[in-house]
């Protein structure tokens, strides 16, 4: 039915029916009740025949009513970015890390939004915040790394670069690789001289002596 628009009054009927039962089961309790789902469902007919106020109101309406909300928000999030409306889709997943307090996502997808504006301290302090909704997130973990590789190479701060180091290393040592560490073109060379690694992972930009010299 949703691929024949000749039929959608019957399509949006079957969909809203499936709120109905979604709801009911929300009500009662039960486990596999999807009435996000099913509100998403609806919003997506809305928006692929071209009704984008329904869609929204759609969306508003199932983040009103459903107990699982994540998607619904980051769904209306990214249509209002894509209509220019960024400090709305901002609010939004401010309200999000509400909803979900122990997650690490919402706090990740602030965190990218905040570093594409080239705000990296407002991505850093995003990316901290993953981590003390979620401290078992690797990925929260890695993207802090990530953005004080950013800001030592921006600001010229060893110190960020070295503790971005010391996150990359308890990782791998998480994962059982055993670690060498060099901050510098000269030091790889001098530790290459001792051990044989399996892998290196150099960076282009280093003091002293860069990647490609090094290599």
């Amino acid at each position: 039915l949703f691929a024949d628009p000749k039929r959608d009054a019957e399509t949006e009927e079957i969909f809203k029916k499936a709120i109905e039962v979604a709801r009911s089961e929300q009500a009662a309790g039960k486990e596999k009740s999807d009435l996000a789902g099913t509100w998403q469902n609806l919003a997506s007919f809305y928006f692929q025949r071209q009704r984008p106020a329904e869609g929204v109101a759609a969306l508003e309406r199932g983040i009103e009513e459903s107990e699982s909300k994540l998607d619904l928000i980051y769904q209306l999030a990214r249509y209002l970015r894509r209509q220019g409306e960024n400090e709305k889709a901002d609010a939004l997943m401010q309200r999000a890390t509400e909803v979900s307090p122990g997650s690490a996502e919402p706090h990740l997808m602030i965190s990218a939004r905040k570093a594409a504006l080239g705000d990296l301290e407002g991505a850093l302090a995003a990316a901290d915040a993953a981590i003390t909704a979620e401290p078992g997130s690797e990925r929260a973990r890695l993207r802090k790394a990530e953005i004080l590789i950013d800001l030592s190479h921006r600001d010229k701060k060893p110190e960020q670069m070295q503790e971005a180091s010391e996150i990359l290393t308890a990782i791998l040592k998480e994962r059982g690789y055993r670690i060498s560490v060099a901050t510098n073109g000269r030091q790889a060379l001098e530790v290459v001289e001792r051990v044989s690694p399996d892998l290196i992972l150099l960076d282009v930009v280093m003091p002293e002596m860069d990647g490609f010299e090094t290599c």
